[in-house]
C-alpha cells in the first residue's frame, strides 16, 4: 500500500484541469476583473478575498496585486487556473509551457494556470 501511495500522489498533482474557454461569459468576465482591478487599486495593496462577482461567475477566491486581477475557478493541491486580467503598464506573455502560464480569449481577458 505504501508504494502505491506516492505515485498516486505524484499522478493527482500532475493532472490539473484547465478552464474551458468556450463556456465563459467574455462580458461577466471582464466586467468582474474590471471591479476586482479597482478594489485593488483602492486599498493599494495586494488584495485577497471570497468575490461575489456578477453572474454567471458567482462566488469565487479572487485576488490582485501589481500585476493584475486573478479570478480563481479551480485548483488541484498546488496547482490553480482560473481567469486573469493585466494591470495597466504590465506585458503578458502567452505561453503553455511556463509557469505561470497565460493564454489569451479576448482583448484583456486571459486563462491561466499556476502549477506550483
Amino acid at each position: 500500500m505504501k508504494n502505491i501511495f506516492l505515485p498516486m500522489v505524484l499522478i493527482l498533482c500532475s493532472c490539473s484541469s484547465g478552464i474551458d474557454e468556450d463556456s465563459i461569459n467574455i462580458e461577466a468576465a471582464t466586467e468582474s476583473l474590471e471591479r476586482l482591478l479597482l478594489k485593488c487599486a483602492e486599498k493599494g495593496e495586494y488584495f485577497s478575498s471570497e468575490v461575489e462577482h456578477i453572474e454567471p461567475i458567482g462566488k469565487r477566491h479572487s485576488y490582485c496585486d501589481q500585476s493584475g486581477a486573478y479570478i480563481r475557478y479551480g485548483y488541484v493541491f498546488v496547482s490553480e487556473y482560473g481567469l486573469y486580467m493585466p494591470a495597466k503598464g504590465v506585458t503578458v506573455i502567452e505561453s503553455d509551457g511556463s509557469d505561470p502560464s497565460y493564454k489569451k480569449i479576448h482583448e484583456s481577458v486571459y486563462s491561466y494556470k499556476i502549477r506550483g
